[in-house]
């Protein structure tokens, strides 16, 4: 797994490459835990290089809303694959997130 963040304090731009399992959960947690939220008013998350992600995967972005909330910032999920895309509409994100579905 691949994760680049772009932008600025403002709003951050996060893309991430290849499967969450539980091991790339625990590096998403090690990456979003090194971002400064303190002016973040958004982040958006790329989700078109996602392959796969695991219930651990979106437990580490339900923490980061956790810590955004606080600032009152939000997410928004960008290109998100169709079964990834089912999966987090299955879940009712959509009503804490902005999910965007790729093409």
């Amino acid at each position: 797994m691949k994760i680049q963040t772009s932008g600025d304090q403002e709003k951050i731009h996060i893309s991430i490459s290849g499967s969450i399992n539980q091991t790339g959960a625990e590096e998403l947690k090690k990456h979003l835990n090194g971002l400064n939220l303190e002016h973040t008013t958004e982040v958006v998350i790329d989700f078109a290089k996602i392959s796969y992600i695991g219930s651990a995967g979106v437990g580490k972005f339900l923490l980061l809303y956790k810590n955004l909330v606080i600032e009152d910032a939000r997410i928004r999920m960008i290109n998100v694959p169709s079964d990834i895309y089912s999966l987090l509409m299955d879940m009712k994100l959509d009503e804490i997130f902005s999910i965007e579905k790729g093409k």
